[in-house]
């Protein structure tokens, strides 16, 4: 029993932050080289995974516990009233979130996804602009968010465009064959 009371006393309890957060999402969607990369399904569900994260923190941040209720101890923790902890999102867990969208280069829809994460990412900042101003912790959008997501617009006008391309090939190619015969 001593033993087990001096473990409890040296040893903190452990609780979340945001650098595990970010660490696991950055692994989530690095996409890796073996078949990781190869296979779009697991890019999808990572890149899934990795905004029901961010939504999560972002839904925990905001609507758990009130502006008035917190105290604020640290950059990336907060405490409410009634002692949970509530872990904040920063730049880099909403820079994750996209860039698993933007590994998804064959799907349709990854410009909605990016810019809805970076319109959350902006909400920060029309929540409460004098906060943003004094606190250096608070998610905003950085050169990089803004790069991604217009890679993600990119890559969602190719595909378009080379399904067009196709489309014109394969018209010509009939037109050409039915006017032989």
């Amino acid at each position: 029993n001593n033993g087990r009371m001096a473990n409890q006393i040296v040893s903190p309890s452990v609780k979340p932050t945001i650098h595990c957060f970010n660490a696991f999402m950055d692994g989530l969607t690095r996409g890796r080289t073996d078949k990781s990369k190869r296979d779009r399904q697991i890019l999808v569900d990572n890149a899934q995974k990795a905004e029901a994260i961010l939504r999560r923190l972002h839904s925990i941040h905001f609507h758990s516990c009130s502006q008035n209720q917190q105290n604020k101890l640290s950059g990336d923790v907060d405490y409410c009233r009634n002692g949970n902890v509530v872990v904040r999102p920063n730049t880099d867990t909403f820079n994750y979130a996209i860039r698993g969208w933007t590994r998804c280069k064959h799907d349709l829809s990854i410009h909605n996804r990016v810019l809805g994460i970076v319109r959350l990412m902006e909400s920060y900042q029309r929540g409460n602009p004098t906060a943003f101003l004094t606190d250096c912790d608070t998610p905003r959008p950085n050169t990089k968010s803004y790069s991604m997501a217009m890679d993600a617009l990119v890559s969602v006008e190719k595909l378009k465009a080379r399904r067009h391309y196709y489309y014109y090939q394969k018209v010509r190619r009939k037109k050409k064959y039915y006017s032989d015969n």
